[in-house]
């Protein structure tokens, strides 16, 4: 077997999965701060009621950890649900850790909801990644007269 078709696809894996994983929680992270951002400036701009800005958090958390899940799928070409879990669960840890250094915020059940939240969007944006077709470059054919 050539060896540019050992890992699938003729992919190249630029590092070990735990670097992918660590990296695409960065990003992910990065996109949810991102969205963030625009979502406030959203709710600040217009009349937005106060009582949808959960479900706002909730819709960036969830498109954050996609991202970054199939980021981390993408590049890593295997495992897509099990790589993109856990760069979910990567960006839970860094959700936890930011929100317990704010003084007198203790987690609850809700924390609990937003684990399983970033977990399974993160694993769904793996499987995606994952089973996307590469493009198929069509062989170069000469010009016939």
């Amino acid at each position: 077997m050539p060896k540019n078709r050992e890992k699938g696809h003729g992919a190249k894996s630029t590092g070990t999965p735990l670097r992918e994983i660590i990296i695409s929680g960065g990003i992910g992270a990065a996109a949810v701060l991102i969205l963030l951002a625009v979502m406030a400036l959203m709710m600040s701009v217009q009349d937005v009621p106060g009582r949808l800005a959960a479900p706002m958090v909730t819709l960036s958390l969830a498109a954050g950890t996609m991202l970054a899940g199939y980021r981390c799928g993408r590049r890593l070409r295997q495992n897509g649900i099990i790589n993109g879990a856990l760069t979910g669960g990567l960006m839970y840890l860094i959700l936890l850790v930011a929100a317990l250094t704010v003084p007198k915020n203790e987690p609850g059940l809700l924390a609990l909801y937003k684990c399983l939240l970033m977990v399974v969007s993160g694993a769904i944006g793996g499987v995606l990644a994952v089973n996307k077709r590469s493009k198929v470059k069509p062989a170069h054919r000469p010009k016939s007269r």
